[in-house]
C-alpha cells in the first residue's frame, strides 16, 4: 500500500520545471540587499475576495452544538483598478476536522491560514520549490513544515507543527464557491490537491516535501500580470484583518501615491467589501480610525482626515482621505518601476496579458 502511494504522489506531482516568461516575471521582484525576502506579490483578484474574516467567535456562533456549521455566503462587490465595479457573492464551506473525541468540527479560515497562504506564495516566488505551467493553468509549490514554520517566525508570525498542520486542513478542506451575479464561477478548495508527508514517509526520506497546487486565480494573475509588488512583511505584521484590507486596498489603488496626493476612500465600501466589521456603525468607524493611526504610527500614511456627512443630526456617510508617508510612497514608486520593466518585457516578447 505505502509503494501504491509513492506511485499515486509521483503521478500527481510535476515532476519537472517548465520554463515561461510569465512565471520568470511573476518570480522577479525589484529589490535590493536589506529588502530581499520582505517583498511579495499582491494578487489583485484573488487578493480581493473575502476570505479570510470569520473570527474565532465569529465561529463558535455559526456553530450548533455538535459543533457543526453551515456554508457561510457573504456578498460583495468588486471595484478592480480600471474594471466596471461588479457584485460577487462567495460561499465558504467550512472544513469538517474530526476530533480527538471522535467528532467532527467545522473550521473556517481566519488570520492563520490568511499567513499561510502568503508564505506559500512567498516559497512559490522565492525558492526554488515552484512549478507553474502556463497552457495547463496550474500552480504547484512544494514546501516542508519546517520551511513554514521558519519563514512565519520570520514574520513575526509564530505558529509550531500542529497548528501549522491544522491550517494546512483547514484550507485543503474548506471549499471557496465563487458567484458572479446569479452565475457560478469558481469552486475549489483553498489548497488544492493537497498531497501530504506522513511521518513514516519522512522518517524514511527526510527530504521528502508537502506538496500543494494553489488556486487557479493565482495561475490566472501569472499568466495575466495581475499581481503588484508590495511589502509583504510589513503587511504581515498586521494582526488586524480591517489594517490587513485597507492595505491591500492602498497597495492596489493608491499607485500615484505622493506627499502631493491623495486618496478617498468610503464607509460603505469598506463596510460592504472587506468582511471584517460589525454591525455596530459607531464601532467600525472607531476600528477604522485606529488602523489608520496606525498607519500613521508605522510610517505608511503621512496624515488622513474625516469628512462625515450629516442629516438631521445623524450621520449618513463618512470619507476617508489620506496622505501616503515616505515610506510607502518609496514602495509604490519601485512597484511602479517593476510593473513598467515587465511590461516592457512583456511587450517585447509578446505576451498575451499586454494585448
Amino acid at each position: 500500500m505505502d509503494k501504491e502511494n509513492k506511485v499515486m504522489k509521483k503521478d500527481i506531482l510535476p515532476n519537472e520545471h517548465i520554463p515561461s516568461l510569465e512565471y520568470d516575471l511573476f518570480k522577479d521582484l525589484l529589490t535590493n540587499q536589506n529588502d530581499e525576502g520582505s517583498v511579495g506579490n499582491s494578487l489583485e483578484f484573488w487578493d480581493n475576495i473575502p476570505k479570510f474574516f470569520l473570527t474565532p467567535n465569529a465561529q463558535k456562533e455559526l456553530r450548533t452544538p455538535s459543533g457543526h456549521a453551515n456554508p457561510f455566503e457573504y456578498e460583495y462587490t468588486s471595484n478592480l483598478k480600471n474594471s466596471q465595479k461588479k457584485n460577487y457573492k462567495i460561499v465558504i464551506q467550512p472544513a469538517q476536522i474530526k476530533q480527538e473525541d471522535g467528532k467532527f468540527k467545522s473550521f473556517f479560515p481566519y488570520i492563520a491560514e490568511q499567513n499561510i497562504e502568503e508564505i506559500l506564495k512567498k516559497i512559490f516566488v522565492t525558492q526554488s520549490f515552484g512549478f507553474h505551467d502556463v497552457q495547463e493553468n496550474f500552480s504547484w509549490v512544494k514546501f516542508s513544515l519546517s520551511m513554514i514554520k521558519r519563514e512565519l517566525k520570520e514574520m513575526k508570525c509564530q505558529r509550531n507543527y500542529s497548528q501549522i498542520k491544522h491550517s494546512l486542513e483547514i484550507m485543503s478542506l474548506c471549499i471557496i464557491t465563487l458567484y458572479e451575479g446569479n452565475e457560478k464561477i469558481y469552486s475549489e478548495s483553498l489548497l488544492s490537491s493537497y498531497v501530504g508527508v506522513t511521518r513514516k514517509e519522512y522518517l524514511e526520506d527526510t527530504s521528502a516535501m508537502h506538496s500543494v497546487r494553489l488556486s487557479t486565480f493565482v495561475s490566472y494573475a501569472v499568466n495575466n500580470g495581475k499581481y503588484r509588488q508590495f511589502n509583504l512583511s510589513y503587511y504581515m505584521g498586521l494582526k488586524n484583518g480591517i489594517s490587513r484590507f485597507l492595505y491591500k486596498k492602498f497597495v492596489e489603488r493608491f499607485t500615484y501615491a505622493s506627499l502631493t496626493t491623495e486618496y478617498n476612500f468610503s464607509y460603505e465600501d469598506i463596510k460592504k467589501n472587506s468582511g471584517h466589521l460589525l454591525k455596530d456603525d459607531k464601532k467600525n468607524r472607531r476600528i477604522i480610525v485606529a488602523a489608520l493611526e496606525l498607519f500613521v504610527k508605522s510610517g505608511v500614511l503621512y496624515k488622513y482626515k474625516i469628512r462625515a456627512e450629516q442629516k438631521h443630526n445623524k450621520i449618513i456617510g463618512v470619507t476617508y482621505i489620506v496622505v501616503a508617508a515616505d515610506e510607502f510612497i518609496r514602495n509604490q514608486k519601485t512597484a511602479n518601476k517593476r510593473n513598467l520593466l515587465r511590461n516592457e518585457i512583456a511587450e517585447k516578447n509578446q505576451l498575451s496579458f499586454l494585448q
